[in-house]
């Protein structure tokens, strides 16, 4: 008496199990392994994509951090300039006060003026500078984010490449199974 396997007698599992130690077989469990390895090879490209991605926008936002940093250095060490113009009118003041000579005219009120003016061209220089550096480090971010998307297109499009390759050929896999007699030939 056989003794029954689901769905199976023991006889067809047996000739199931020969079945895959035939050519046929074979080339059937090869067609299968090459479209799971175009997965696989999808899969990754998407992955390696997403990640770029991911770094990419961390970066992005890194750089659109250090020139907000810039931009308020710049204001902070503009404010300390202008500071330090408004301490160094002052000693003058003092000084020619305390050498009998009239701060408020004359060469006295130009020299206080001039220092004025200078100082306040070097915090506007200071304040320029780090604008500067701030709107090169916002166009790196943008730079970098669109490198990011690139990089996410470009997974996608090598893994649709793999998935279509594979297909191509596992189609012609199967093809010349059933067509033993058919050749290709190969151009390049």
């Amino acid at each position: 008496m056989r003794r029954r396997v689901p769905g199976l007698y023991q006889s067809e599992l047996y000739s199931t199990r020969n079945f895959f130690l035939t050519w046929e077989g074979i080339a059937i469990a090869s067609l299968v392994v090459g479209l799971a390895s175009a997965g696989v090879a999808a899969y990754g490209q998407v992955a390696a994509g997403e990640n770029a991605k991911e770094t990419a926008d961390y970066n992005a936002e890194m750089q659109r951090r250090a020139a907000l940093d810039a931009n308020q250095r710049g204001s902070a060490d503009a404010a300390d300039k202008r500071q330090e113009v408004r301490r160094m009118i002052a000693r003058q003041h003092a000084i020619m006060g305390a050498g009998g000579f009239d701060p408020n005219s004359g060469t006295n009120l130009s020299l206080m003026t001039e220092t004025a003016g200078q100082g306040e061209l070097d915090a506007l220089k200071i304040r320029n500078n780090a604008a500067r550096q701030a709107a090169g480090l916002n166009a790196q971010a943008d730079l970098t984010t669109a490198q990011g998307n690139a990089a996410l297109s470009a997974g996608q499009m090598n893994a649709t490449g793999s998935i279509l390759g594979g297909l191509s050929n596992v189609g012609l896999a199967s093809y010349k199974m059933y067509n033993p007699q058919t050749t290709t030939t190969k151009v390049g």
